[in-house]
Parts: C-alpha cells; sequence; structure tokens
C-alpha cells in the first residue's frame, strides 16, 4: 500500500473509503486532519509508478473519448499484446526447446554418474558423498547444456517477474482513481467520471459489482487456467501437486476479495485473467504453435481438446472412486 501505517489502519474497511470518496471526491471540501498529508505517505518508490500509471489511464480516457469501462478493457488487451504475450511466446519456446534435449541431457547424465560413481569407488567414499556428488554434477551438467543452447531456465520464470509486477502497477493505480484505500495528500487522482461510465450491470465502477458476476467470471478462468496447466502433466511430482492445490485454494479466496473492491479493479482483473486463458488455450494448438515458431515437441498433441477432455473424464473417475472407497469400509 501507498499509505502509512497510521492510513492503512483506517482504510481496512472499503465501504468507508467509498464514503469517503463520495463525500469529498469533486466537491471543494478540505481533507479532514486524519487524511491530510501529514498521514498520507508519497515518499515510497512505488508512488511514481503508480501515479505514472494513473496519468496515463486518464490520458488513454481523454484522446480516445472511450467511456471509462472500454479504457480499461482496452489499455488491459494492449499491455497483454505487448508486454506478456512476447515473453509467453518466448517462454513456450525455451520450454520446448528444454524438452527436445532431454534425451542428449540424460545421456551426458549418464556418462558423468559412471564416470563419478567409478571415482567415489576408488576413494572409499561413502553412499551418502557419492550422492551428493551426483546431485550436484547433474545439476551442472544440465545448467551447462541449457546455457550452450540458449535456453536458460530462468527465462522461462521471466513472465512471471514482468506480469506480477505490471498486475501490482495496475490494480493500485485504478484503486487509487476509484477512491478506495486514498494513498495521497490530496484527491487530485480520483477520477469521479468511473461514478458513471460503467456499462451493464455495473455502471458505477466505484463501489463491488452488485450481483458478484465479474468477480465469479474472474475465479472460474483463474481455475480454468489452473486445471489447463495441471492437465498437461499425467504424472505431477508432489511438490507440483501442493504447488497446484495451493493455486486453487488462492483463486477461491480470490472470490471474497473481489467482491470488496470497486468493479473497475474486478473488471481490470477479470479482463486480464481471460485473456490469459485464451492466450493459453491458443498455445495448445499446433497450427498456431507452428505460427509463433515454437518447436514440436514428443510431447504436443494433434488433438489437445480430445485428450484434455479424456484426461478430465479419468481423473473425474478416480475421484469418484476414491469417494466411495470410505463408504465400501
Amino acid at each position: 500500500m501507498v499509505g502509512d501505517r497510521s492510513l492503512s489502519s483506517l482504510s481496512v474497511s472499503p465501504l468507508m473509503n467509498w464514503s469517503f470518496h463520495q463525500n469529498y471526491a469533486g466537491s471543494n471540501k478540505k481533507l479532514p486532519l486524519s487524511f491530510s498529508s501529514r498521514s498520507l505517505s508519497t515518499d515510497s518508490v512505488f508512488y511514481p509508478i503508480i501515479h505514472a500509471t494513473e496519468t496515463s489511464f486518464k490520458a488513454v480516457h481523454t484522446f480516445s473519448h472511450l467511456p471509462w469501462w472500454g479504457v480499461v478493457i482496452s489499455s488491459t488487451i494492449i499491455l497483454r499484446l505487448v508486454l506478456t504475450l512476447p515473453l509467453a511466446v518466448h517462454q513456450n519456446r525455451t520450454i520446448a526447446k528444454m524438452e527436445l534435449l532431454l534425451p542428449t541431457l540424460k545421456e551426458y547424465q549418464e556418462a558423468v554418474k559412471h564416470n563419478i560413481i567409478v571415482k567415489c569407488r576408488r576413494a572409499n567414499l561413502p553412499v551418502e558423498e557419492a550422492n551428493r556428488r551426483l546431485k550436484k554434477a547433474a545439476k551442472e551438467v544440465a545448467r551447462d547444456l541449457y546455457a550452450q543452447e540458449g535456453c536458460s531456465p530462468y527465462r522461462v520464470a521471466l513472465l512471471p517477474w514482468v506480469q506480477l509486477p505490471l498486475w501490482i502497477t495496475l490494480s493500485f493505480a485504478l484503486r487509487n482513481m476509484a477512491g478506495v484505500f486514498p494513498g495521497h495528500p490530496s484527491l487530485e487522482t480520483v477520477e469521479t467520471a468511473l461514478a458513471t461510465e460503467g456499462c451493464l450491470w455495473f455502471q458505477d465502477l466505484t463501489v463491488p459489482d452488485p450481483y458478484y458476476v465479474l468477480p465469479i467470471v474472474l475465479v472460474a478462468s483463474n481455475l480454468c487456467n489452473i486445471e489447463l496447466h495441471s492437465l498437461r502433466r499425467q504424472t505431477p511430482s508432489r511438490s507440483r501437486r501442493i504447488f497446484t492445490n495451493s493455486l486453487r485454494v488462492l483463486s477461491v479466496a480470490m472470490l471474497f476479495v473481489a467482491t470488496q473492491m470497486p468493479a473497475v479493479m474486478t473488471l481490470y482483473w477479470t479482463t486480464s485473467s481471460t485473456f490469459g486463458l485464451v492466450q493459453n488455450i491458443l498455445f495448445n494448438f499446433p497450427r498456431v504453435r507452428r505460427g509463433l515458431k515454437i518447436p514440436r515437441t514428443p510431447s504436443e498433441s494433434q488433438t489437445p481438446f480430445r485428450d484434455l477432455s479424456t484426461t478430465v473424464r479419468e481423473k473425474a473417475r478416480a475421484f469418484i472412486i476414491l469417494q466411495r472407497e470410505p463408504s465400501r469400509k
């Protein structure tokens, strides 16, 4: 949060801040002492970035003459196309190259393994020391091979490190513009037009979605994204299962958070999540992958959705059988 501790203690309830926004936004009333510049810190290193994002949003709104709901949706799609989509394509290319290198990597590791075992036997080293050397050598071989072929695993993690700060920055900017959790010494950043430039059932973007449609769509798209990734792995590791289950729990918990936030934030979150879902679906088509110059791999399916539906049915059948076992006992 941009505000300091004294502000954060006052900003627990979003309803209080919406009331604050309605009472002071667009009026000549002076801020009460508790919301003065003394209690609203602006020396955070993130403030210039968030403020620049707010200014950019307003510039797009002014020059495009779009309503605010159109500005949020179009800006989100453009940013995803320009910033995150190229990184996602690069990520898929890197993963494909790493998969194609697996046979070569296994040959190298077997050769190194044989060499280390011979040396450890000659030196009468304990089994624990031999295993430690084997693990270290295997990692070094993989790192050197991937680096030589230009597909370092660190590049795979580049997308989240760009996407997460972008998501946080845009969320904070929209939060400030809606007047929720004000983190500035004035109300200059509050955009009063958000209250009248919504659409459909959420005409006021400064208050939560009254029918919870956007939060539900957000959670559904997030869960679909998670399941789409998890179904690609037939035998996930234990750490992968724990990570996937944690993401599922966080996605469901996001429903409560989204129902408390103004519609302008949930609109952005839902648009971004839906874009990611469509993107991941398209990445499963072989023709799309060839068009993006992603190498063909042994695990690539020519009928991805037929295979996914088969996997879903198998997992559902296994889950039903698992639920029936306690009753039989």
